[in-house]
């Protein structure tokens, strides 16, 4: 076989490549039975400020301010405070936002977001989870964020929130863009409006 990797732009280095059997991810519910002898976490709330990204995948993900709402930390009445990340330069498939997180002990967390989704009017977006760079379970591939005008708290698994493995010490999670569930249908989009633009082109080729 030839595997063929093209530079189109901006420079990148390549320490090696891979080929491995891929990976059967875990349900939800066969991932929890691994730790159904391990405690919840019953400590102070561990909150992590959303501007502050460890890792960003590309340099237009920057840090905003939001001073419309007191419920987006930190705030000020007079004062423009950068306190969120993302809006709609943080779209395109594969864009990945990191953040470090430290816990103070082992046990089962749950994992809960403050967000806005007010670009896709009646619509919704799909991110995908992972910690330590790993997809904890399948759930975690798409996870969906609806419509709404104002700022919203949302715990992962709504109304039987997720729980999530931690060890004590410093861990990473990551939120990717991915069509999730819509992925089908883009891809048939796509394809469709393809063959639609090699059509007009050959119109204007015979008629022109």
């Amino acid at each position: 076989h030839k595997l063929t990797i093209k530079s189109v732009y901006e420079p990148f280095a390549l320490a090696s490549i891979t080929l491995k059997a891929p990976k059967d991810e875990l349900t939800y519910e066969q991932y929890l039975a691994q730790y159904s002898n391990v405690a919840d976490y019953n400590g102070a709330a561990i909150e992590i400020e959303g501007e502050d990204a460890w890792i960003k995948s590309t340099n237009s993900l920057v840090s905003k301010a939001d001073n419309s709402s007191s419920y987006v930390t930190p705030n000020s009445p007079v004062t423009s405070k950068l306190n969120y990340i993302g809006n709609t330069n943080w779209q395109v498939p594969g864009e990945t936002l990191t953040w470090k997180i430290s816990v103070p002990q082992d046990g089962m967390y749950s994992l809960g977001l403050n967000f806005k989704q007010s670009y896709i009017i009646d619509g919704f977006t799909y991110r995908s989870l992972a910690i330590d760079n790993v997809i904890p379970f399948e759930e975690c591939k798409n996870l969906r964020f609806d419509y709404g005008s104002s700022w919203e708290f949302k715990k992962l698994g709504d109304e039987n929130p997720y729980k999530f493995y931690l060890t004590k010490g410093v861990h990473t999670v990551s939120l990717t863009v991915t069509l999730g569930e819509t992925a089908e249908f883009y891809s048939r989009l796509s394809a469709i409006t393809e063959v639609i633009g090699d059509t007009y082109m050959d119109i204007v080729m015979i008629t022109g």
